[in-house]
């Protein structure tokens, strides 16, 4: 399964009184999805966030979707008079909510790296060494999970030299890292949302 989204939305019609008429259609009620939208991507994207530790991928990629689905490769944000929907459809993004095994679509191996810094930035052999010029590859000496290493012999990329920069491994098993949902805080805030913009609305009227 590739993609993860939620919709927000009105189930059925909406009974209010005649004073909130117009604050529950639109274009004001677009404006009220609007602001809903933006809380829930916040909510998903520091999510994601405070489960990672320092060793860990940051997935910047499906991060920029969350905050940013407009303008970003990978983000869902369909925004309706009476709905809006939230989420990424980047291949990665409903593994890392539910986790589970991750193979390689296409070779032998995936590329792990093994430098903090290359998993939190999410550096990958092809940025370091993208004519395959520098890195060397060192079989693993026991077979299994581990193929082997690539390794900068010569220390051209200044971590030294003989410095192995990524494991290949034959597949990887990740950690259920949940972020796209609604918990009873995050129900309690829209519904604030929805008196707040109910109040504001009357009151132009």
């Amino acid at each position: 399964m590739y993609g993860i989204k939620a919709t927000i939305e009105f189930a059925g019609d909406v009974e209010a009184p005649d004073r909130y008429a117009e604050a529950l259609s639109p274009p004001a009620s677009r404006r009220f999805f609007d602001n809903v939208g933006v809380y829930v991507r916040q909510q998903m994207h520091d999510r994601l966030v405070a489960q990672v530790s320092n060793q860990q991928l940051r997935s910047p990629g499906l991060r920029q979707a969350l905050l940013q689905p407009t303008t970003t490769p990978g983000g869902v944000y369909d925004l309706g008079n009476a709905h809006v929907e939230v989420g990424s459809n980047l291949p990665h993004a409903h593994k890392i909510h539910v986790g589970g095994p991750i193979v390689p679509k296409s070779g032998k191996a995936l590329a792990i790296p093994i430098l903090d810094h290359h998993k939190r930035e999410s550096i990958w052999p092809r940025d370091l060494d993208p004519g395959r010029k520098i890195l060397t590859f060192i079989p693993a000496k026991r077979p299994g999970g581990l193929i082997g290493v690539l390794v900068d012999q010569e220390g051209r990329l200044g971590f030294g030299e003989n410095k192995a920069l990524y494991r290949l491994v034959t597949k990887v098993s990740l950690t259920p890292r949940p972020y796209l949902y609604l918990d009873q805080g995050d129900l309690e805030e829209i519904e604030l949302m929805l008196t707040d913009h109910l109040e504001a609305e009357a009151g132009h009227g």
